[in-house]
């Protein structure tokens, strides 16, 4: 049932308005009307209604100018006037602004319930719409989320095909011209006991993307969750500083704001700095080993280390 607000300067029209729509059942409810623009504009912030029925000549503001003042709210609604004066500068000035129809006084029911279902119409059709550009959206979100994390479970291994890390790098936004490479590993060493496998990987989400907003856009940073459950950072350096001790500072910001009370038992490990893309699985078998053998420097409840070239 969608909500209509009705907004004329006539009382018994407002009324006869009101009598007509209630007999169109349970398709449309009218939750307020008002003899003014000012009033009209309150009842409309407070019910965000999806239809609104108005008139042009009003006292204080004029229809159109109740039609743009919402425009600019951006609320979601649409207006049907419905006015008794019959002049074209209205209509074309109506058609500019997107109202949905133009009603010319007396209204019939016939008439008035025909612009309303036309109208519900084309709602309907754009919320669906709104729907499926979402689902899809978010199966591109996905695909690209894939796309990384499997990029990075490539660029990592011992044997990956170089052309195929290419056109997986141009995918997925991976500087492969990047002055230094490095990978990390972060991982969580407490999990909650009611931790279940989508929690820590969305944890984990939050980790890439704080670490990634410290990174900067000049460089890059793809991950993935190793067979360990810990998530492996890997990042392409375009500009100075290329050390340990910059990466190791945005770690202990991330590990600051992620693991704030240091509860989780967080470790950050970091490999070699490379200058070649293709030296990636050497700076995570360096960072695995560290990872493996607990070698870290403590940052409060946190370890954080390096291996320094």
């Amino acid at each position: 049932m969608k909500k209509i607000v009705i907004i004329d300067d006539e009382y018994f029209f407002r009324q006869a308005l009101i009598k007509y729509v209630r007999s169109f059942k349970d398709e449309f409810t009218v939750v307020g009307d008002a003899g003014n623009g000012k009033l009209g504009i309150e009842l409309i912030e407070q019910y965000h209604p999806e239809i609104i029925l108005i008139d042009i000549s009003m006292p204080q503001m004029t229809g159109f100018d109740v039609i743009s003042y919402i425009q600019k709210q951006a609320l979601q609604t649409r207006f049907i006037i419905i006015s008794g004066y019959d002049k074209f500068e209205y209509a074309q000035k109506a058609i500019q602004m997107g109202v949905q129809d133009f009603l010319l006084k007396p209204v019939t029911v016939e008439s008035l319930h025909k612009s309303l279902r036309q109208t519900s119409e084309r709602i309907d059709q754009e919320v669906k719409k709104d729907q499926n550009l979402e689902v899809l959206d978010k199966k591109k979100r996905n695909y690209q989320n894939y796309m990384r994390h499997f990029a990075a479970s490539q660029f990592v291994r011992k044997d990956k095909d170089q052309e195929g890390m290419q056109k997986l790098a141009s995918e997925v936004g991976y500087r492969l011209d990047a002055k230094r490479h490095v990978a990390i590993l972060y991982r969580v060493n407490h999990l909650p006991g009611n931790w279940k496998k989508t929690d820590y990987e969305l944890y984990y989400f939050t980790v890439e993307n704080v670490f990634c907003e410290l990174l900067g856009e000049k460089n890059c940073c793809i991950s993935y969750i190793n067979f360990q459950k810990s998530l492996c950072l890997l990042v392409g350096i375009c500009e100075s500083p290329y050390d340990a001790e910059w990466i190791r500072s945005l770690l202990k910001k991330t590990i600051e704001v992620c693991d704030p009370e240091g509860d989780l038992g967080t470790t950050a490990v970091i490999g070699g700095f490379y200058t070649e893309a293709n030296q990636l699985y050497d700076s995570y078998i360096e960072a695995f080993a560290l990872e493996r053998k607990r070698c870290f420097y403590f940052i409060g409840k946190t370890a954080c280390g390096a291996l320094l070239n």
